[in-house]
């Protein structure tokens, strides 16, 4: 069996998309052989040599060299010739946006396609031309429940969904060799972009004056970049703890990035969620589960992906943010017994190894197939 995995890119470390896209094409590669798995970027930047699969280096080139060209045509062009080469037995979407080339495949060569479902691409209105592809999939892979009850609300066979959770590399996030803080440090790992405020990272320095006079080592650290970062270091400067927040960019490092998890004490990141036509929040939480392995406590807000990957009270606490207090209660709650947190942070590592592994991952990506 050959599969074809049309990827909007491929920087595993860049977000959870992409990294949900590389443990897709490695437990692709697992089940069928690295030389019967093709991976095709459309955007971005990716490695020249990609571990456990292939490349097809001619076409990204293409697609690269013709940017000008609208890239649907671009796309479609070349898609077809790859197509014809490798002779795919399945086509793998891993998004919705790429879901119309699937389907062209589809009617062009009866190749089966299926797409890949997260969050607000398709919590929110769907385009006509991805929605029709959508709706006529082979299947379709969730990366949630909730997602899976929103895309069900909006008139998609059940039938065709299959839920496929994400699965950590534990032994690459582990809680080994963490370093000794003198300092408490609050965490947070996400994109800084300006139109995914809702993270909630603005919240977490709002409260930095008040954590301060009881904590007065707090650090609040995180581990992302983009078009938001400039607003935030200003927040931070008018409210005079810029000295308190550092923003380290992203980090592409992975043993860097995980030491980011393992230096910190509590993982935080209440983002807000809200379906419909203004969709906002977490499909699931990759990096909910990233903190959990390296032993952190975890704590997000209510609603979306975070309630299946933060076992509340267990694992960490999912917060009301409509409570005025209820962030603040929180984070001090940790701070105010490490005994506590270590214990959430050892359950969430426990939780993750048992339901979240990248050996979960790979068994249930395998059990798909052979469906």
């Amino acid at each position: 069996m050959r599969i074809l995995i049309l990827a909007t890119e491929l920087s595993p470390m860049t977000g959870g998309i992409q990294r949900y896209t590389h443990a897709l094409a490695l437990a692709a590669a697992k089940a069928m052989g690295p030389s019967n798995v093709l991976v095709l970027p459309f955007n971005g930047s990716y490695p020249a040599t990609f571990p456990g699969y292939a490349l097809n280096d001619k076409l990204a080139r293409a697609q690269r060299l013709f940017g000008v060209v609208p890239r649907r045509w671009v796309h479609a062009f070349h898609l077809r010739r790859l197509i014809a080469k490798f002779q795919p037995d399945l086509i793998l979407c891993n998004h919705v946006e790429l879901a119309p080339h699937g389907r062209r495949a589809k009617k062009l060569n009866g190749t089966p396609y299926w797409v890949v479902a997260y969050g607000i691409e398709v919590w929110a209105d769907i385009p006509p031309d991805q929605a029709n592809a959508l709706e006529k999939a082979d299947r379709i892979i969730s990366i949630s429940k909730v997602t899976e009850g929103i895309l069900a609300a909006k008139g998609i066979d059940p039938a065709k969904m299959e839920l496929l959770y994400y699965g950590v590399d534990t032994n690459a996030f582990t809680p080994e060799g963490e370093g000794a803080s003198k300092s408490p440090v609050l965490l947070t790992v996400c994109r800084l972009d300006a139109a995914e405020r809702y993270k909630g990272y603005d919240r977490v320095i709002e409260l930095l004056p008040d954590l301060l006079k009881e904590f007065p080592a707090l650090r609040y650290r995180i581990v992302g970049d983009g078009t938001d970062r400039a607003r935030v270091e200003e927040l931070a400067r008018r409210l005079g703890v810029q000295d308190r927040v550092q923003i380290t960019g992203i980090v592409l490092d992975t043993n860097q990035f995980t030491d980011e998890y393992r230096q910190s004490d509590i993982f935080v990141m209440p983002s807000m969620f809200q379906s419909g036509s203004k969709a906002y929040g977490e499909g699931f939480g990759i990096v909910y589960l990233e903190a959990a392995a390296c032993g952190k406590p975890v704590i997000a807000a209510k609603g979306g992906g975070a309630d299946e990957a933060v076992a509340d009270g267990e694992t960490g606490l999912l917060i009301d943010v409509a409570q005025r207090d209820a962030l603040r209660g929180a984070i001090t709650r940790l701070l105010r017994a490490p005994e506590e947190a270590r214990t959430m942070g050892a359950a969430g590592r426990l939780r993750v190894t048992k339901l979240f592994s990248r050996e979960r991952f790979e068994e249930r990506f395998s059990e798909l197939l052979r469906k």
